[in-house]
């Protein structure tokens, strides 16, 4: 994955986030995947288990009035055998009226498909500043 792939990547899986689109937002995850929380992990084996997950998140989310997610920084990198590492870094959830909800951190593990697009296959939700220790 080059910076640029994983910054079109990102850019398409926000722009859907923002616009509630769970199927565009599932057809970018690889069946299974893994979603891990602060506490617990969530294995999603089908596309229809990643569907009820979403709408679960987004019904949380819309009721605290959520209007969209912004990032402050990206970092791509390949590791090799058709991987790559996503961090993205200080991802703000705001409300209609641009308060936050909360800001997170996420690391994403992708896999090159054989047509040559990205899936996530681990997406992980960290703590602001994990990084620095």
């Amino acid at each position: 994955m080059t910076p640029q792939e994983g910054q079109d990547f990102f850019e398409t899986y926000l722009t859907r986030w923002n616009a509630q689109d769970l199927e565009g937002i599932s057809d970018l995850f690889e069946e299974p995947s893994l979603f891990v929380l602060p506490d617990r992990s969530i294995a999603l084996a089908t596309r229809q288990e990643a569907l009820a997950l979403l709408t679960l998140v987004f019904q949380g989310l819309n009721a605290d009035n959520f209007e969209a997610s912004r990032y402050a920084s990206l970092e791509a990198r390949s590791a090799g055998g058709g991987l790559a590492v996503l961090d993205v870094a200080g991802v703000d959830r705001l409300r209609k009226d641009g308060s936050l909800i909360e800001t997170i951190d996420a690391h994403y593990i992708l896999r090159r498909q054989a047509e040559g697009g990205w899936r996530i296959i681990s997406a992980v939700v960290c703590e602001p500043g994990w990084r620095r220790g």
